[in-house]
């Protein structure tokens, strides 16, 4: 009955393939369901330690569900198996290993939860529960991050200053950076359109949440995004509706915040934005000189902070981000032309089945919204160091490419056989996980001397014992040359 309810024709060519198959899967996917709910809210309030029990329990629920047959995987599918995989190698050669590794780790993690979405938002029904589920955790942060505003603007009001604008570094709703939530709060914005229930309410609150950052690069983002979302709505009604709730948004926070949100607005009119600017346009350049050294594979993963320090550095400046000034830089950097060639690519193709999809509402705002955050990556590099974000961005690419393909019973022997083979392959590199966490292998060999040297000079100074004084040179010479850019 269940079968004959949900439509077999819809999954399968032959009937009997199609009953046992979505009986096997009505309650996996209910579960898998459930799964990415309770990791996304994991990682959007950070719970500690949550790697682990996601990358298990979403492997497990990979495995139960099957990924779509490899003849389908699209050229989006191919990309991100090859981001994942160069990051994988950035390990081998990256002058910063541990922050290497751990971007790794976060980048398979990312890939099976996008492939257990791929699955998933096959079916209508478990599409919308996703993206429900999704978006009520984000209601509840929102709420948190407005709340946590009127208790910091109500802290600086009773310190004797009349605007906000200058403290923004204070203001850190759910333990975030503000250019961090500021993204965030762009995405929530994004994905609230996408709603067909409970829309406007949502999006509303999103859009106070993007205002409330007062950041330059959210305000043009979310501009951004209210405009392509007005170019490839057909229905006026809903682009009224979307206008005025904007608006309100707007007038809301112009209320409460009038200042503050006329500095932002003004974009570079004081001594704050025009340094802010002018440091994004040095360290742009620095960071293009220090590129031509490993032009092709970069320094590898998260080795930017370390190779650009003290690069266009000045006294004033040293208040600002030690992020990238934007994405191109980031990628260029680190992964060199290899390494940023796939996410070009990437774009490319989100942009082209934007195009292709341009009178399906949702995926159009999708598209949209994926544009929109590139666009506030070209402000400051945040999406690949907030793990959240990279877990809605593979979101939206996976609803984007949401399709209701019939399934013969060739398909799902292919399933099968993709699905054994990424399993299999997951659950290798979970065991190396394991191995190299559990011993400490890593830590050990890139800190192991330089605790060794420091261990010997405090020995040195407790005994004056001129055997722990070499011992602690030879130590430091071989940490110095394990790690030449942190001397």
């Amino acid at each position: 009955v269940y079968a004959i309810q949900d439509g077999i024709s819809d999954y399968a060519e032959e009937p009997t393939t199609a009953v046992t198959y979505m009986l096997r899967n009505r309650y996996t996917k209910c579960t898998a369901v459930a799964l990415l709910i309770v990791v996304m809210a994991m990682l959007l309030f950070g719970v500690k330690d949550a790697f682990v029990t996601s990358m298990i329990t979403l492997i497990a629920a990979l495995a139960a569900t099957g990924l779509p047959p490899a003849s389908q995987w699209t050229s989006i599918d191919w990309l991100l198996v090859g981001i994942t995989l160069f990051n994988i190698c950035s390990c081998l050669y990256s002058v910063t290993p541990l922050p290497a590794y751990n971007a790794a780790n976060i980048s398979v993690l990312m890939l099976v939860a996008y492939w257990l979405q791929r699955s998933i938002f096959i079916d209508h029904k478990y599409t919308q529960a996703v993206i429900t589920g999704y978006v009520m955790t984000s209601f509840v942060a929102m709420i948190l991050a407005v709340t946590a505003f009127v208790i910091y603007r109500q802290a600086v009001i009773n310190a004797g200053f009349s605007e906000t604008y200058s403290f923004r570094f204070l203001y850190r709703p759910l333990g975030y950076v503000n250019n961090m939530w500021a993204e965030i709060a762009v995405c929530m914005l994004g994905i609230s359109c996408m709603m067909k229930r409970w829309r406007l309410p949502l999006m509303c609150l999103a859009a106070i949440a993007v205002l409330l950052t007062f950041s330059r690069g959210a305000y043009l983002s979310a501009a951004l995004l209210l405009v392509l979302v007005t170019l490839t709505t057909r229905k006026r009604k809903r682009l009224a509706e979307t206008m005025i709730t904007v608006t309100v948004a707007i007038a809301v926070v112009a209320v409460v915040c009038k200042g503050d949100l006329v500095t932002t607005i003004h974009l570079n009119d004081n001594v704050t934005q025009r340094n802010s600017t002018e440091w994004r346009k040095v360290k742009t350049q620095a960071s293009v000189n220090i590129f031509r050294s490993r032009p092709l594979l970069g320094y590898g993963n998260g080795s930017y902070t370390l190779i650009t320090d003290g690069k266009a550095k000045s006294e004033e400046q040293d208040t600002f981000t030690d992020m990238a000034p934007n994405l191109p830089v980031k990628l260029l950097l680190e992964n060199g032309i290899m390494g940023t060639l796939p996410y070009i690519l990437l774009f490319i193709c989100i942009v082209q089945g934007t195009w292709r999809c341009r009178r399906d509402t949702q995926t159009c705002v999708a598209g949209c919204t994926l544009t929109a955050l590139a666009a506030k990556e070209m402000t400051q590099a945040t999406l690949l160091q907030t793990p959240v974000m990279m877990f809605l961005a593979y979101s939206i690419m996976a609803y984007m490419q949401r399709s209701g393909r019939k399934y013969t019973e060739k398909n799902i022997c292919s399933m099968r056989t993709t699905t054994i083979t990424v399993t299999v392959l997951l659950v290798a590199w979970m065991a190396v996980f394991g191995g190299i966490n559990g011993t400490h292998y890593l830590y050990n060999k890139e800190t192991g001397h330089l605790n060794n040297g420091i261990k010997a000079v405090e020995q040195y100074k407790a005994s004056h014992d001129a055997k722990y004084l070499k011992t602690a040179t030879e130590e430091l010479a071989v940490a110095f040359r394990q790690h030449p850019y942190d001397g």
